[in-house]
C-alpha cells in the first residue's frame, strides 16, 4: 500500500475545512452588514444623514 494516501487525504480534508470554514465566516459577515444596513435605514433621516456625513 501507498504510504503517502492517507496524507493526501488529510490534507484534502484541512482544505476542504479551511475552504468551509471561510465560506462561514464570509456569510456571517454578509449577514452581520445586511442588518446594520436595515438599522440604518430604520433611523430616523437626520441620524442617517449625521452618520453618513461621519462615515
Amino acid at each position: 500500500m501507498n504510504d503517502f494516501l492517507p496524507d493526501i487525504r488529510f490534507i484534502d480534508a484541512l482544505v476542504y475545512l479551511i475552504s468551509t470554514l471561510k465560506n462561514l465566516l464570509n456569510i456571517n459577515k454578509n449577514t452581520i452588514d445586511q442588518a446594520i444596513e436595515e438599522f440604518i435605514d430604520n433611523l430616523p433621516k437626520f441620524i442617517q444623514s449625521e452618520l453618513k456625513r461621519l462615515g
